[in-house]
């Protein structure tokens, strides 16, 4: 996990290609949430 990264931002971007998050990254997101960390997220439905 990205932790020290994540501690270091303002604001995390998550982008989604092909509608799935795996586990490492929904521990990612459930970290910066905990830290109150503003998550912007992309997500690309095309295949």
């Amino acid at each position: 996990m990205n932790k020290e990264r994540i501690e270091l931002t303002d604001v995390i971007l998550v982008v989604n290609v092909g509608g799935y998050i795996g586990n490492s990254i929904s521990k990612e997101i459930e970290f910066a949430k905990l830290l109150d960390k503003e998550i912007m997220c992309y997500i690309d439905f095309k295949k």
